[in-house]
């Protein structure tokens, strides 16, 4: 029987257009319909067609002759089907060897670190160890090469108190996987993901023992109960200056002095900052967030002479909730695209005077739900980074790019270009240093803004992406703002953060309570 995971996976591969089935191989020992080990592709042909079925005979009821089902132990030569890949969606061990003739080998998925775990079902382990990150890789594999390549992969936050959930959200990503690196290969931009790593030996796909079922059901109930102070606890975010250059966070800074702005309201949080100077002129934007109306928007700072002034003055309003007010300038005008998913539309705006007057410009991205947008230019080309916030806000990384900041913005050919929760998301300006590239992101593995991974961009164009990670900056715990940062801001010499406390109200308990009584008046009418 196939799984929900594989339907989509397979018809997914076959729906692009950029893969033929060319066989099917299926184990010869299941007394019923069988389970599908894997599928034999040829490249850049049209699929045949294809229904969504239970059993792979009801999936492909079309293929015939020209798609034969191969039992895994019947000496068959598969070298006269001019392969250019197998792809395996199975747990269980299968050899490379029986592919030899493929032109790029077994497609497989493995499930886990590979510095860290055996092929678990996706999930489980992590959730014993608790894990922050679940990690996933569709990788090649060649029978004359003892490592495997990765090809694609992710890395999820663990949803640590529901297995189920931290599987399917694995799942159900990784079944797009073959289909994109099928498209990349045709087009001839495909780009290994990661460095090669040796396929240890994959354990029987059954279900754990029962110690092993009875320790999973422990820690799952421990991280529940972890959750509990979130009912009485909320976070509270600041903005502050760090006298230092943003390239000196390529490096660990032991406890920078942080001067906060003096916030004294409890109803409100200023997150988000983002500066620049206009003609000695300092401009800084951030987002003021209501709790009483849950929505935020953007205000101006007070700051003059290094210092702050306890004054957030209202800009750029907006009917929907509004963050993350990137400036950047160019040609001596400063711009700011503020996020406004929930309008689902990317606006730039043109300061038209200081500290609080911004004109809009143009909606560069319509129809789109855009998280932290970024812009800056690079190779005479505009490049906008953000995530979407319909699809993995905090780890598919999204690039744009324009020749102009008035023209269209096309879609990077591999987006997403990276899907991985600690180093996706932008959290502020990137930066040259001694001529390379840098961008911050967020690392939300452990929770939302926990801290800032710095990356560098060693390859960037239309069709290639690549970035690594370079530097980590975590929150400063004695700073009074100790238990999160999401955000680094060149200011000139300076450095914009913002910092997040966690501080009792009972809203959390009191929004749970709400919760729970809407969904229970519907049913007592």
């Amino acid at each position: 029987m196939l799984e929900h995971w594989q339907v989509v996976t397979l018809r997914e591969l076959l729906a692009g257009g950029d893969a033929d089935l060319a066989a099917i191989v299926v184990a010869d020992d299941l007394p019923h319909a069988p389970a599908l080990d894997g599928g034999a592709f040829r490249a850049n042909m049209q699929p045949p067609a294809r229904a969504l079925a239970t059993s792979i005979h009801d999936f492909f009821p079309s293929a015939g002759a020209a798609a034969p089902t191969i039992g895994t132990e019947r000496d068959i030569v598969l070298a006269d089907l001019g392969l250019d890949f197998v792809l395996y969606v199975g747990f269980g061990p299968c050899d490379p060897r029986r592919v030899s003739n493929a032109k790029h080998g077994l497609w497989r998925f493995r499930f886990g670190d590979v510095a860290k775990y055996a092929n678990y079902p996706p999930g489980v382990r992590e959730i014993i160890a608790g894990d922050p990150v679940t990690a996933a890789v569709l990788c090649g594999q060649h029978p004359d090469v003892q490592d495997a390549t990765p090809l694609r992969s992710g890395f999820f936050a663990t949803i640590l108190h529901r297995s189920n959930a931290n599987a399917e959200q694995v799942l159900a990503e990784v079944s797009h996987w073959p289909a994109y690196v099928a498209k990349n290969v045709r087009l001839g931009q495909h780009e290994d993901d990661g460095e090669a790593f040796a396929m240890t030996a994959v354990p029987d796909p059954t279900l754990p023992a029962l110690s092993m079922r009875m320790h999973l059901a422990w820690c799952l109930l421990k991280h529940t109960l972890a959750r509990l102070p979130n009912l009485f606890f909320e976070d509270q975010w600041n903005v502050g200056l760090v006298d230092e250059p943003i390239d000196r966070f390529l490096q660990p800074i032991a406890a920078p002095p942080v001067s906060w702005f003096p916030n004294r309201d409890r109803n409100r949080y200023f997150a988000d900052p983002m500066g620049a100077h206009v003609g000695g002129t300092p401009a800084v934007l951030c987002e003021t967030y209501d709790y009483r109306t849950q929505l935020g928007s953007i205000c101006a700072l007070g700051f003059d002479n290094g210092r702050w002034r306890p004054t957030a003055v209202p800009a750029i309003p907006t009917e929907v909730h509004a963050s993350y007010p990137f400036l950047f300038k160019a040609d001596d005008d400063l711009y700011c695209v503020p996020e406004t998913s929930q309008a689902r539309e990317a606006v730039l705006y043109k300061a038209t005077h200081l500290p609080d007057g911004y004109e809009a410009m143009r909606v560069i991205l319509p129809n789109f739900a855009c998280i932290d947008p970024t812009l800056f230019k690079r190779d005479n080309r505009w490049w906008l980074f953000c995530t979407d916030a319909a699809d993995g806000e905090h780890m598919k990384l999204l690039v744009w790019y324009a020749d102009d900041l008035l023209a269209e913005f096309v879609p990077h050919a591999r987006n997403p270009v990276k899907i991985d929760v600690r180093s996706s998301r932008p959290a502020g300006t990137p930066f040259v240093y001694d001529g390379r590239l840098f961008r911050p992101s967020q690392d939300c593995s452990r929770t939302y803004g926990g801290a800032v991974t710095i990356n560098e961009i060693t390859r960037l164009s239309p069709t290639r992406f690549k970035e690594k990670a370079v530097a980590s900056v975590q929150p400063f715990p004695r700073s009074g703002y100790g238990n999160g940062l999401h955000t680094l801001s060149s200011f000139g010499e300076m450095t914009l953060i913002d910092g997040k406390r966690r501080i009792f109200t009972g809203r959390g308990l009191r929004d749970k309570v709400a919760s729970l009584r809407a969904r229970v008046a519907p049913r007592e009418h």
